[in-house]
């Protein structure tokens, strides 16, 4: 048994078959690491009223007072993902919630739940919008997803790490002058910076001292940078572009929503407009077959002055654009209620009106009722 599913060993027992076929007749949907995200929680309570179903939309986080809860039915604490309580905890609150339907929002968390965990929650009942585990082992590595990228006929930028570059400068020849640097196993795009192959070796030593690894744990010795941990890549010029490639629960390709990003905020898009996703069809199709995960993949694209599309990211759940689409006309949440009911969605619920022009902004919540220490 594995040290990441030997957690779950103790929280087996507690599904008991009675639990599961009583999830068969509700639709209990858990959003964990839901933070700030009261939006796309108010979404999946709408969605879920609108399949006709008894149910509940639950938020777990870390954070005790994290805004999302106020718009949620309930509210479930959770240690860290890299607790050795985290899958344990996970799982007794599935079971006493009735957990039907568990949709991560975090890049370390679906790392944390892909394979033998989200199988051992399949088989006590509750669906778990991973991709299997050697797919996610692969999206997560940034070295590594550009070469499946590139294997699924799309293009990305050329990509080197940083330990290679180091120890064999001529691997550098077809980078170019203009580069990125950024985090191997980064979120929300963490460490990244522009730089030119002059202040290439400087940029290096301080993105590798605050690279995580696998796990989202960055180093703590100043003196040791990881430069292992940090991958470089040409720079691609040209208009940016977030496209959810959106599969059912099988992983089939059915549609992509597309928008321009007119500017970004703490690695999130900020505000965009929706555009025409018709040319993004092929690249969108590829990587979703590639990857063939459940529910939506966030794909971050360039479009150089050629027309060309450049794939740079890839992240298989709802990322920081989906919400642009959402108020222009789609309503992924609707479909995954449906999907999970065994209905057949709206052809409407995958379409977004072109030219809608949207930003996000700040506002405030009293978490009074919900403070929790």
């Amino acid at each position: 048994m594995s040290t990441r599913i030997a957690h779950c060993s103790g929280y087996i027992p507690d599904f008991s078959k009675s639990a599961a076929q009583r999830r068969e007749h509700r639709l209990n949907i858990l959003l964990t690491s839901a933070g700030r995200r009261n939006y796309l929680v108010q979404w999946f309570v709408q969605a879920l009223a609108g399949t006709g179903r008894t149910g509940r939309v639950f938020v777990a986080d870390r954070d005790p007072r994290a805004p999302a809860q106020v718009a949620a039915d309930g509210f479930i604490p959770l240690p860290p993902y890299r607790s050795a309580d985290y899958l344990t905890t996970l799982g007794q609150e599935c079971a006493r919630h009735e957990i039907s339907l568990l949709v991560p929002l975090n890049d370390y968390e679906l790392s944390a739940l892909a394979g033998e965990p989200a199988a051992v929650l399949a088989a006590a009942g509750t669906r778990v919008l991973v991709p299997r585990l050697n797919i996610q082992r692969t999206i997560e590595d940034k070295y590594a997803c550009a070469e499946l990228v590139r294997a699924a006929g799309v293009a990305t930028p050329t990509t080197r790490l940083g330990s290679d570059l180091l120890a064999d400068p001529a691997a550098r020849d077809d980078l170019g002058d203009r580069l990125v640097v950024k985090h191997r196993f980064g979120s929300g795009s963490s460490g990244l910076v522009s730089c030119t192959t002059d202040d290439l070796e400087a940029q290096l030593r301080v993105c590798a001292l605050t690279a995580p690894d696998r796990s989202g744990l960055a180093s703590s010795d100043p003196d040791q940078p990881r430069y292992d941990l940090v991958v470089v890549q040409s720079r691609i010029l040209g208009v940016e572009y977030g496209i959810d490639a959106v599969a059912d629960f099988r992983g089939r390709h059915l549609a992509c929503l597309a928008r321009r990003k007119l500017s970004m905020r703490a690695g999130e898009t900020d505000r965009a407009v929706t555009v025409d996703p018709r040319p993004f069809a092929e690249v969108g199709g590829r990587i979703a077959d590639a990857v063939a995960a459940p529910g939506l993949i966030d794909l971050d694209v360039i479009v150089d002055e050629t027309g060309r599309s450049w794939v740079i990211d890839v992240n298989p759940r709802f990322g920081g654009g989906y919400p642009f689409s959402h108020l222009a006309g789609a309503d992924v949440p609707a479909c995954y209620a449906a999907w999970h009911s065994g209905l057949e969605h709206d052809p409407k619920w995958l379409t977004a009106t072109p030219g809608v022009t949207a930003a996000k902004y700040e506002s405030l919540t009293t978490i009074a009722g919900f403070d929790r220490e």
